[in-house]
């Protein structure tokens, strides 16, 4: 077994009403206490959708009521 860590889907919602974003404060490290979008990790077998409606009932007790998802990829490189 390789010591070497998958990387992780994760998924945050963008909320916005009246040109204001929707944060909440981190529970958990990392950033513990900063300002984040509402979201989180995706398990294997999970859709992307569920998860994020989850996450944004959780975290903000509202519920999605759209269909519309955008799908992004950025990608992360940790230089050396």
């Amino acid at each position: 077994m390789s010591d070497k860590k998958s990387p992780s889907i994760m998924v945050d919602a963008i909320v916005e009403k009246d040109d204001k974003l929707l944060l909440v404060r981190r529970k958990k490290d990392p950033f513990k206490g900063s300002l984040s979008l509402p979201g989180g990790k995706v398990d294997e077998g999970v859709k992307v959708e569920d998860v994020l409606k989850r996450k944004l009932k959780e975290e903000t007790n509202l519920e999605s009521r759209t269909n519309r998802y955008s799908r992004r990829l950025f990608r992360s490189f940790k230089r050396s």
